[in-house]
């Protein structure tokens, strides 16, 4: 009878000494740090594409879940969408499809949260972060371009002069001008009137021989 008392009490201290074990190591865990959250910003995204937003989040135990709120500039409330973590590398991602003629920015923050009920916030919705759309500009018609020739680097073109036309006589080998012939037919009539008027006598007919030597051109 008195060895089954020891015995029970002996397993009764066991059990509660694995009890006190087991809540002090639970203590020993609780998780007070909030995880951490690094934002890849883009501050500009084209109207029409889906805007992606990428962020790195970590926690020193386990994750809960990490969220997108987000709402166009002027609009309330804050729409939200779970983040998805991309495999093993602690990056989450989540995205936003837009329309083309969307002019308004999108305004946005992220919350991550871990087991342990910690929360953080990248951005506020108070003061949210912000990313614009831009409209693309159309399509502008393009025209060929108009080629011109430049001279070489360094060299400076040059103008030739205009040759003026020199007058001839007219045959291919011909180097008399027309100013010599002219000048030989008036020395011809100066000497005929000076031979007509001397008066010569009888059977002189008043013809005076004239030889004009013209030179090679």
């Amino acid at each position: 009878m008195r060895s089954n008392i020891l015995a029970y009490l002996l397993a009764s201290t066991m059990i509660w000494s694995s009890v006190g074990s087991t809540v002090a190591h639970a203590q020993a865990v609780v998780d007070l740090e909030p995880p951490i959250i690094e934002l890849e910003e883009s501050p500009d995204g084209i109207a029409g594409q889906t805007q992606v937003f990428t962020a790195l989040v970590a926690d020193d135990l386990a994750l809960k879940d990490v969220k997108l709120y987000y709402r166009y500039e002027g609009q309330q409330p804050f729409a939200s969408i779970i983040m998805t973590p991309s495999a093993s590398t602690g990056y989450y991602t989540a995205s936003v499809p837009t329309v083309p003629d969307e002019t308004r920015a999108i305004e946005y923050y992220l919350q991550a949260r871990d087991l342990g009920g910690n929360r953080v916030v990248r951005g506020y919705a108070f003061d949210p972060l912000v990313r614009r759309l831009i409209l693309t500009a159309p399509n502008e018609a393009t025209t060929e371009p108009v080629v011109t020739t430049q001279p070489a680097t360094g060299t400076t073109p040059t103008i030739e002069p205009l040759e003026q036309p020199v007058a001839t006589s007219g045959s291919d080998g011909g180097g008399v001008s027309w100013v010599t012939i002219g000048l030989g037919i008036l020395a011809v009539g100066l000497l005929a009137g000076l031979a007509g008027g001397s008066g010569g006598s009888g059977g002189d007919d008043g013809t005076v021989p004239l030889t004009i030597d013209i030179a090679a051109p």
